[in-house]
């Protein structure tokens, strides 16, 4: 028997190919999960015993010098389940009545050169900004205005966390695992398609979304207790935190 620890990425494609991954799941005597609404897809698979640990967070020391604020910021990989599409073509429709308005897209990969197209061809190539990757992305997290995130799903969206960590007022679309980051009241959770996305932006900017308060340190405290519990043991010292 052992412990298995599974991601977002990893139930995508156990969907694909269920029996390598089912049986995998199955013989595991424990599924550790980041968020319950993967702990139920492990389930599905045939896990015996699913249990949810949340991810913790890097809590930074110093957040870098702040950059000039864009209004509207992304950060993530850019690839096919965060769905940048559907953020840009949302962009363009907030972009048309609020012009002063600039979306930032922070991170790499496969889809770059698609999204610079469509940000051109929709006539917002100049208010859109892609930065590619970022060993420090919270100097740009902690001076923009807002974050937003438009992914068809996520195991643990742990960005969100990271940017109520810097106090960025959220806009994110509906997906399984959401409730796990961002509990009611601590984001505008809208619908996952394009018009659902440009009314929280709207929203944004009309001052109806704000910032919540949140305590990144007990989190993790509370993260890595979970984690004891799920595997059945008890630490043997103090559950550090930063000075």
């Amino acid at each position: 028997p052992y412990l298995l620890q599974v991601w977002g990425t990893d139930v995508e494609l156990a969907r694909r190919a269920p029996g390598a991954a089912g049986q995998l799941v199955r013989r595991a005597r424990v599924v550790l999960c980041p968020s319950e609404a993967l702990a139920t897809e492990a389930r599905v698979l045939g896990a015996r015993d699913a249990r949810v640990v949340p991810s913790g967070i890097a809590v930074p020391d110093h957040v870098g010098e702040p950059v000039k604020p864009p209004h509207v910021l992304f950060v993530g990989r850019l690839s096919e389940e965060k769905n940048h599409a559907r953020l840009v073509d949302a962009f363009a429709e907030v972009h048309r009545s609020h012009p002063a308005t600039q979306l930032v897209i922070v991170g790499s990969g496969p889809l770059l050169d698609a999204l610079e197209l469509q940000a051109e061809a929709l006539g917002i190539a100049d208010a859109v900004i892609f930065t590619g990757h970022q060993s420090n992305p919270h100097a740009i997290m902690a001076a923009s205005d807002c974050f937003v995130l438009s992914s068809n799903y996520e195991g643990q969206p742990t960005v969100l966390l990271e940017a109520r960590m810097v106090g960025l007022p959220i806009v994110t679309v509906a997906f399984g695992a959401v409730a796990d980051a961002v509990p009611e009241g601590s984001a505008l959770v809208v619908s996952q398609d394009v018009d659902g996305l440009a009314a929280g932006l709207n929203a944004f900017l009309d001052g109806q979304v704000t910032a919540r308060p949140f305590d990144a340190e007990v989190y993790n405290r509370e993260a890595i207790t979970e984690f004891y519990r799920a595997i059945g043991a008890t630490p043997s010292t103090a559950i550090p935190t930063s000075s």
